[in-house]
């Protein structure tokens, strides 16, 4: 915080999401943040489902809990009327004091979480129809109070209801289909399925002036019968050009 109790916000654009910090005159950075009020400050511009919700949440949480205290978290994955989406998808909110102990700001964090358990591995059963079958409910809680956690609180409630966490403290180990990708061997290892191909398809790129790069192929044999959950885009929509660039393949 500068003597002014001015922030200097900076932008990331690169990559398929957006990144909006904060940064303080010490050059710590803040991920999001919101006046006492509860109203957001700064929004990526292209992620609303995430940080677009995110003052509607803190509004919410304040109303149900009151003013914070110094070393609060509030958490919830409502979706109902907290600014929500889906259960995998847990807010995480903590108030930032300054000058005589007076909240000025709220920190708040959102996150897709690989398991909150459910009818299906990864949270996302296609046929749910009730929200237990999507996961665990996280009404809005404290998970810390004045600097003390209560993880084992939020592991009770995970191992709780009729569908579920499969894991709510051990590392779980998912399968990554993006930049970060899983090694074949660690796929293979882990998972009754075997690689079969994974290569660049060729052609697939953004046809202009400058040329898009080209996707992946990755064909993977399952050896075993299992469910899978998939998260894609542009299955219908191909990738689009700019700038009167064509489509992509």
């Amino acid at each position: 915080m500068s003597g002014d109790g001015r922030w200097r916000i900076a932008v990331d654009t690169g990559g398929p999401f957006t990144n909006c910090l904060g940064i303080a005159s010490d050059g710590s950075f803040r991920r999001a943040k919101l006046l006492s009020s509860g109203r957001l400050v700064v929004n990526a511009p292209h992620i609303p489902v995430h940080l677009g919700a995110t003052g509607t949440c803190v509004r919410a949480l304040r109303a149900e809990f009151g003013e914070p205290e110094d070393g609060d978290v509030w958490v919830t994955n409502h979706p109902g009327f907290y600014g929500g989406s889906h259960l995998p998808d847990i807010t995480a909110v903590a108030p930032v004091f300054y000058r005589r102990g007076r909240c000025f700001a709220y920190l708040s964090a959102r996150a897709h979480h690989a398991e909150v358990g459910g009818r299906r591995p990864g949270s996302m059963p296609p046929e749910a129809v009730v929200l237990s079958e999507e996961g665990v409910l996280i009404a809005p809680r404290l998970l810390a109070h004045r600097g003390w956690l209560d993880l084992d609180g939020l592991e009770a409630l995970l191992r709780s209801g009729p569908y579920p966490s499969r894991n709510p403290r051990e590392n779980l180990q998912v399968h990554m289909t993006n930049t970060a990708i899983t090694d074949p061997e660690i796929l293979e290892l882990r998972y009754p399925a075997r690689l079969l191909r994974f290569a660049l398809r060729r052609g697939s790129g953004v046809v202009g002036a400058h040329r898009g790069g080209d996707g992946l192929v990755r064909e993977i044999e399952f050896l075993a019968p299992v469910e899978v959950s998939l998260v894609t885009q542009h299955r219908v929509e191909a990738p689009y050009g700019r700038n009167g660039g064509k489509a992509g393949a």
